[in-house]
């Protein structure tokens, strides 16, 4: 397809910019791309993305776009109901759109309020967006604008980022704008997103701009406005202007601040109906301009004349097109909400509620902003509308309601009522700060017994400060006591689960976990046999593990609810079993995702890194990791963050980045120390002496290392002792401390005979012939244990064994144990290891590192993930549904895995993944 030119002068100063956009969207007929463009309010975001509209439709490219908008941030969906409008204007019930199918359909007109079905999950909603535009780019290629990402809805923000993540195989450009110095976005974690940072122009640049702008000026006020707009080209637009109404251009505030001055200065003189116009427009959550010119004119008390829309635009405030009234920047739009009066506000969203009655979620919104007085009509609305976007996967949303609903309500009781089901919502959907002044509004208010207690144990979950010590155990009891009797029996459980976990990572004393084993006993306790073993695993793993395991392997299949499938993930990582952690947590989070329980979702995502990083799946661990990390930011939660970067800093030291581990522990130390999660810190010495293993720093592993299984440390950790044995085992062979090493390692072999714990047993069958006094013997017996579901520790046994047959002059012998040690290393990652292994057989006179094995990162996360899923069983189709990719695009993924994991066909794939990281099963979804 031909790819004309684009008639129209590039930016001043953004010459590389939009070249950059230009190469994407010559690129579009191909492949997709996303862009992301950060700046300062007034740096050029939005005009950069006017370009890329202008040169798309030069290359006949289909254009979509939204922008977030302060005042729809609380409405569900709105920005994505605003992207996909032109779609609908032109097919309101999607049915000319064959690839969508039924159910999607449903789903994506249930997402933009255009019809009412049963609850729908924004994974769902992700999946139908996908499809809808993969249709659309078949015709041509599509550009999908989204400026000010920051201002968008969640539910928006969620379901764009995941439809950016699987863009590589489809004709779509996504380029979208966010503002710096603010949280970081959704659309930050996607893979391969190219980012362009806007800074100020140059001086040659911005001069020109400014003369082009005020070419009257003097010198000494050019200088003056050159200094203040520091490069940013919506000042130098602006300011100008201010000098005729001032004569300093309010140089004692910030840029924002001045723009935004600067634009208010722009309503002087103009007519009252267009300020209710312009007042319209910045308060509606649409840029429909009949719907603003009707409000508007109610508000006013007449209708609107085309003069008073022509005097906005010739203002140069507002833009028109395609029956949209839009204002050319949205600092216009903050600057004419803080000029209005109240009374004027007030006005203006009653008349949008008036106009609005035929989409009550709408309406209510407006409703409420110009309520004068408590309204017990305007409160149950809200409600209402929470309840329906709750239904939409809308959590966020349904407690921003609910809260308002509760400012509303002229009953006290029902006010504490609604404001206690907000903080519920937000407890599920993983905290964040807005949660967290919640709480602390109802922890001064007059609450019943039953709020009371629930109270409490949000409290307990998000805010607790120090997992050490025995105090909060004992209160931990006593708050399920009373979550029990106040009629919360899941809560209760959860609670004692909360115990139990605590109990597990601080070691209390003996009194302590006596009083928690006898609570788990307690008949009253709602929970059934397995949950008392998962709990009783969590909180006594050496005397309950084996009971435990037991009781598992009897129900595994059985369905239960999130909660308990993470529940006993937990309590069957206590216990050692990893793989089970893996397929509890594949089934979980899902469900998790789907429903919008993000904080759930950060902790299982913890959880599945590190079960993986224990099994030797490094790929697996970096990907949950970075999820967690981003999850646990967004919802307040930093220590999930915390032990997610652990994990990773691990995989870092693994794969020999020894300063990267290191620079991950001392920042997660300096967390800790300040949140006093003392035992979380062996977990930093366990990434300290993985770095300095990996480096060969033998005797500094080994006293990192030690501190975990040191009494007197405060890094000791009785249970992740199991975790660290390998290095401790290694890091003293190799610099001669093994004497003092028996004694544990004897004790733990005798614990994990006790406790069936696999990933004990992989650890102490791995080391003992390295410390053994008949090595031989003992290595003969080592290789007898099944490890193929433990690549870490299997590869580690070879490489040992390798090492003793060399040095025995046994290198006939020697040459294939070490050959596959180094294709387990290799493929694992664990470069130090592969290389310590390829120069033992090439001591033997073996020649490694000629077969076309995958190098590590040879496979990118999303091309494993479809290998995975491949091997499984899966169809192109079936796997493009799961992560959102066409099933041409899966297939193109597929050529380009075959040669990597040398093979030629489908059914090679479960073994070239084993070979690869002894797993075959997909990561979670």
């Amino acid at each position: 397809m031909g790819t004309p030119r684009p008639t129209q002068p590039v930016l001043l100063g953004r010459e590389a910019h939009v070249g950059v956009i230009d190469t994407a969207l010559s690129a579009a007929g191909t492949r997709g791309a996303v862009v992301i463009v950060r700046g300062e309010p007034g740096i050029g975001k939005t005009a950069l993305l006017s370009v890329a509209r202008r040169h798309a439709v030069s290359r006949n490219m289909r254009v979509l776009g939204c922008a977030g908008v302060p005042i729809e941030s609380d409405l569900p969906y709105s920005g994505l109901h605003q992207l996909l409008r032109p779609i609908l204007r032109r097919d309101p019930a999607l049915t000319g759109v064959p690839a969508l199918a039924p159910d999607l359909r449903d789903t994506l007109l249930n997402a933009v309020g255009l019809r009412d079905s049963t609850p729908i999950s924004r994974y769902d909603v992700s999946r139908a967006v996908l499809a809808l535009l993969t249709a659309e780019a078949a015709a041509a290629p599509v550009l999908v604008t989204v400026d000010d990402t920051h201002w968008l809805d969640r539910s928006t923000s969620e379901v764009l980022a995941s439809f950016a993540r699987g863009l590589a195989g489809h004709r779509v450009v996504l380029i979208a704008t966010q503002r710096d110095a603010v949280p970081a976005g959704p659309l930050d974690g996607v893979p391969a997103a190219h980012e362009l940072i806007l800074e100020g122009l140059a001086t040659e640049d911005a001069t020109a701009l400014l003369a082009t702008h005020a070419p009257q000026l003097s010198p000494r006020w050019r200088q003056r406005l050159l200094e203040v707009a520091r490069g940013n080209p919506l000042a130098l637009a602006e300011l100008p202007a201010a000098l005729r109404h001032h004569d300093e251009p309010d140089g004692d505030l910030p840029l924002t601040d001045r723009l935004e001055r600067a634009f208010g200065l722009r309503l002087h003189g103009l007519s009252h109906a267009t300020r209710m116009l312009l007042l319209t427009a910045a308060l509606h959550d649409r840029d429909d301009q009949h719907e603003i010119t009707t409000a508007a004119g109610r508000a006013t008390g007449r209708a609107l004349r085309p003069e008073d829309l022509r005097e906005a635009v010739d203002a140069g405030l507002l833009e028109t097109g395609d029956g949209t009234l839009r204002f050319r920047h949205p600092l216009m739009r903050s600057a004419v909400r803080r000029s209005a009066t109240t009374a004027h506000r007030i006005g203006v969203h009653a008349a949008l509620a008036r106009i609005l009655a035929a989409d009550p979620d709408r309406q209510v919104w407006h409703r409420a902003a110009a309520a004068l007085a408590p309204d017990e009509s305007v409160a149950a609305e809200l409600e209402r509308a929470g309840a329906r976007a709750a239904q939409r996967g809308a959590p966020d949303t349904a407690s921003v309601a609910l809260e308002r609903a509760a400012r509303l309500s002229p009953d006290t009781t029902e006010r504490v009522r609604r404001l206690v089901a907000a903080a519920d919502i937000g407890f599920g959907a993983g905290g964040g700060p807005r949660f967290a002044r919640l709480v602390a509004e109802l922890d001064v208010l007059a609450i019943d017994p039953v709020d009371r207690a629930r109270l409490a144990y949000w409290q307990e979950e998000l805010f607790r400060r120090d997992w050490s010590g025995d105090s909060g155990i004992a209160a931990s009891i006593a708050l399920t006591a009373r979550l029990h009797a106040a009629g919360h029996p899941e809560q209760a459980v959860s609670a004692l689960a909360s115990s139990a976990v605590r109990a597990w990572w601080a070691s209390p004393a003996a009194p302590a976990l006596r009083h928690l084993v006898d609570a788990v006993h307690d008949p009253a306790l709602p929970a059934d046999d397995v949950t008392r073993g998962a709990l009783l695993a969590l909180i006594a793993p050496d005397e309950y593990a084996k009971t435990f395991l037991d009781r598992y392997a009897a129900v595994r299949d059985a369905p239960r609810v999130p909660a308990d499938d993470l529940r006993l993930s937990q309590a069957a990582g206590a216990a050692g079993d990893m793989p089970a952690v893996i397929r509890l947590l594949d089934r979980v989070t899902p469900v998790l995702r789907s429903r919008g329980q993000f904080g759930l979702l950060a902790q299982a995502l913890s959880s599945y890194a590190w079960a993986n990083l224990h099994i030797g799946h490094l790929d697996a661990t970096r990907a949950a990791a970075a999820e967690c990390r981003r999850l646990s930011d967004e919802v307040g939660q930093p220590r999930w963050a915390v032990m997610a970067r652990l994990a990773d800093a691990i995989v870092a030291g693994r794969r020999g980045d020894r300063q990267a581990a290191e620079s991950a522990a001392a920042e997660a130390e300096a967390v800790l120390l300040r949140s006093r999660a003392h035992p979380l810190l062996a977990k930093v010495e366990f990434v300290r002496g993985t770095a300095a293993l990996g480096a060969g720093d033998f005797a500094l592993a080994h006293d990192r290392l030690w501190r975990i299984f040191d009494p007197s440390s405060p890094a000791h950790h009785r249970q992740i002792r199991a975790w660290v044995l390998p290095e401790l085992v290694e890091a003293a062979v190799r610099s001669g401390q093994v004497p003092r090493l028996r004694p544990v390692h004897a004790e733990l072999t005798t614990l994990a005979d006790r406790t069936g714990s696999p990933l004990l047993r992989a650890a102490v069958v791995s080391t003992a012939p390295l410390i053994a006094d008949d090595p031989a013997s003992a290595f003969d017996e080592a290789l007898t244990y099944d490890l193929a579901g433990w690549p870490w520790h299997r590869a580690r046994l070879l490489l040992a064994h390798g090492e003793r047959l060399r040095r025995e002059r046994q290198a006939a012998q020697a040459r294939g144990v070490l050959r596959e040690a180094h294709r387990i290393f290799r493929e694992l990652g664990a470069i130090p290891w592969a290389e310590r292994a390829a120069a033992e057989a090439r001591a033997c006179g073996e020649r490694v590192g000629a077969r076309a094995l995958a190098e590590p990162g040879a496979l990118t996360p999303q091309e494993l993930q479809i290998a995975r899923l491949a091997a499984a069983g899966l169809t192109n189709r079936e796997i493009g549904d799961r992560l959102l990719l066409s099933h041409r695009t899966v297939g193109t993924h597929l050529y380009r895995i075959f040669p990597k994991l040398g093979v030629t066909a489908r059914a090679g794939l479960a073994r070239a993944l084993e070979a690869h990281d002894g797993k075959a099963a997909p990561p979670p979804q």
